[in-house]
């Protein structure tokens, strides 16, 4: 039993001293050939072959809009609701964040559109995901009804305050 577990041991350190002697002296192998050329060396085995993709952001801050009266559920008592957004608008270039910048007013106004015309026990109980969708589709018929390419990918709600 225990010249068992003695060879057992033995073997154990003796496939750890191999490992670690191939991985020493191949590793000093793939670093000094060609360490100049782009995905040489060991690094090179754990890291992307894909380009990154470049994206830029256009932050919309402090959308404010005043929420329609709800008279049933949560605003029983008939209290003004507000909600305070910041938005974040996604560009592939830095031409396309030009042009978002200039139809700043066009996505705010969408916003307010769109919103002001939701219950706020509606707004309340959708979630981030289904309102980004709903946002992303009043600028698409925004900018379509003024004949304008839509330069945005995505949009991204970064900040979300009721009150």
């Amino acid at each position: 039993m225990k010249k068992n577990i003695v060879l057992a041991l033995i073997v154990a350190i003796f496939s750890a001293s191999l490992t670690g002697c191939v991985m020493f002296f191949a590793g000093n192998g793939m670093a000094t050939k060609e360490q100049d050329k782009e995905g040489s060396g060991i690094s090179s085995l754990f890291s992307s072959k894909e380009k990154e993709t470049e994206v830029h952001f256009v932050t919309i801050k402090n959308i404010v809009i005043t929420l329609n009266s709800d008279l049933s559920g949560n605003n029983a008592s008939g209290y003004e609701h507000y909600l305070l957004l910041d938005l974040a608008l996604t560009a592939k270039d830095t031409d396309s964040v030009k042009k978002i910048e200039s139809a700043i007013p066009l996505i705010q106004s969408s916003t307010v559109n769109l919103l002001t015309n939701m219950k706020y026990s509606d707004i309340r109980n959708t979630n981030v995901s289904d309102l980004r969708k709903k946002l992303l589709a009043e600028y698409q018929k925004a900018y379509k009804g003024l004949n304008m390419t839509v330069t945005f990918n995505d949009v991204l709600i970064s900040k979300m305050v009721f009150q």
